[in-house]
């Protein structure tokens, strides 16, 4: 009940006193990226989903717009490895009111959503065998503490996508890394 009445009293205190966003050195969420039933990101002809992770690694709760992002999807990057070709996948358009609607991550607590990359978008790049970083980021405004503080939150991952070679079925393994 208690934890009601603050968060009923942060999400008034937000919609009274409107400031603009500081940007967040990303100290208090943590972005991560799993290939679902595939560990190692192994790329099969078919399209890949992606589980994506916001971890509430600071010592406050923070407001995040989980809706809106679910919506919306992350911003997906595909890089070609060999010669750094890139392309953006589409995001889909999301109601502006989902902005406010805030999913609450106490400490040590995380959301999970997901995503797809449609083959298609791989096979643009016409690489055998596959080699692609996704670049998987998350960009919105979060409420931090029981202040309801303003914060740009901006992070990324880049989740490597390996493919087995058709001629000599070798394959490329998987590796995650923060994207610069």
């Amino acid at each position: 009940m208690r934890y009601l009445i603050k968060t009923c009293l942060m999400l008034a205190t937000f919609f009274l006193f409107q400031t603009p966003a500081t940007a967040m050195d990303n100290w208090n969420l943590k972005i991560s990226a799993t290939c679902r039933n595939n560990v190692d990101c192994i790329y099969t002809g078919d399209n890949i989903k992606i589980d994506i992770t916001i971890k509430n690694i600071g010592p406050d709760v923070v407001g995040f717009p989980l809706e809106y992002i679910i919506r919306r999807g992350p911003k997906i990057k595909l890089i070609n490895e060999t010669n750094n070709e890139s392309r953006n996948q589409r995001i889909n358009l999301a109601p502006y009111d989902l902005l406010k609607k805030f999913k609450m991550i106490y400490p040590g607590e995380s959301v999970i959503f997901d995503a797809t990359i449609p083959s298609s978008e791989i096979l643009i790049f016409q690489q055998n065998p596959v080699a692609i970083t996704a670049e998987i980021s998350a960009s919105v405004e979060i409420f931090v503490g029981e202040e309801f503080r303003k914060y740009q939150y901006n992070d990324c991952i880049g989740l490597h996508i390996g493919g087995r070679s058709y001629s000599t079925n070798e394959n490329s393994t998987t590796t995650a890394n923060q994207c610069i």
